[in-house]
């Protein structure tokens, strides 16, 4: 299957089986990604991971560069919380003692 077919099975699944709205952001987003996707392009189905945890813990900065925004990795099944992982960037100590 090509990437963009793939893309847009995915989205229709999100739309129709999950019942997702196809005006939030990450609708948009991804029908930009879809749009911006050639036609003709397959990616192998070549498994690197086994879970996306583990694609995610190889793109981690492997320094200590901090992570000006954290990464959403999952919301939980009533969408009220937001459980995020990343570094977080170092308190800037000069605003410290203006308060």
């Amino acid at each position: 299957m090509k990437d963009r077919e793939f893309l847009c099975w995915l989205h229709e699944r999100l739309e129709l089986v999950h019942k997702e709205n196809s005006c939030m952001d990450y609708m948009h987003k991804l029908r930009a990604i879809i749009s911006a996707t050639p036609i003709d392009r397959e990616t192998p189905n070549i498994p690197r991971y086994n879970t996306l945890e583990a694609l995610r813990a190889d793109e981690a900065p492997k320094d200590d560069t901090p992570v000006k925004y954290p990464r959403i990795y999952a919301t939980d099944r009533s969408r009220k919380s937001i459980v995020v992982s990343a570094r977080e960037a170092p308190k800037d100590e000069s605003k410290e003692g203006e308060r």
